[in-house]
């Protein structure tokens, strides 16, 4: 019997965009091919709370009082959100790193690493494969006229006349969501998650790669080719 195959995602918030983008809430889900969930996480960095000169930067720092206060999430150092990470790795041993925009969420690990100088290993090997559920999303989107009309008929249009390829619109168009994505750690990676395990159970190829250097930079190009880049660097 074939071993069972596991899937890792995980979705960041951040203190602002590229190359400030440092994690203060940081959350991961470990599913098989039927979207079942055998790991849960979610930890708010304790590094990053105690800076209140970058934490007021953040993105979604309005969603401070309304959610964060109202839910229990660990709040401990980025060292130790490292470790739990990498222990989780090597029990499952996860066949794929998933994440939406996932080069964005890849570049605010590099940039806390850095701010805080943590060098603690959070992969727990060096061959690890990549999925950026943006690009498998876009792929499926490319050229759907059934999207097309859909994001037409409600305003996923940009300003510039790009069709919207965010999580949200995907969510809404793959999966039937009504609600809005929450734009917390937690609340994004169960939507992405959802997400991945549909596009598994489509059996198609999918564009993974073994460096996520090789990962597609603007997969929003494939539905909008002629599209000017009015895209927001971060599409969570």
């Amino acid at each position: 019997m074939a071993a069972k195959k596991y899937y890792l995602v995980f979705d960041t918030e951040t203190t602002g965009l590229n190359p400030v983008n440092y994690i203060y809430d940081i959350a991961w889900r470990i599913i098989d091919k039927k979207g079942r969930v055998y790991c849960e996480r979610n930890f708010l960095n304790s590094n990053l709370l105690m800076r209140p000169d970058l934490m007021k930067m953040a993105i979604y720092w309005g969603k401070w009082a309304s959610h964060y206060n109202a839910v229990n999430i660990p709040i401990i150092p980025w060292a130790d959100i490292k470790r739990q990470f990498r222990a989780d790795m090597l029990e499952y041993n996860p066949s794929l790193i998933c994440a939406y925009n996932l080069g964005f969420d890849l570049s605010a690990i590099t940039a806390t690493n850095k701010l805080l100088d943590c060098k603690v290993k959070m992969f727990h090997r060096a061959d690890i494969k990549y999925l950026d559920l943006w690009h498998v999303s876009c792929m499926f989107l490319a050229g759907n006229k059934t999207f097309t009309k859909f994001a037409e008929n409600r305003g996923f249009v940009s300003k510039a006349g790009n069709l919207l390829t965010n999580c949200d619109v995907s969510c809404k168009f793959f999966l039937g969501y009504e609600e809005d994505e929450p734009h917390t750690a937690g609340g994004d990676t169960a939507f992405e998650a959802d997400l991945l395990a549909r596009f598994l159970r489509r059996n198609k190829k999918l564009p993974i790669v073994d460096n996520h250097k090789k990962m597609m930079a603007m997969p929003w190009r494939l539905v909008n080719p002629r599209g000017s880049g009015d895209h927001r660097k971060t599409v969570h």
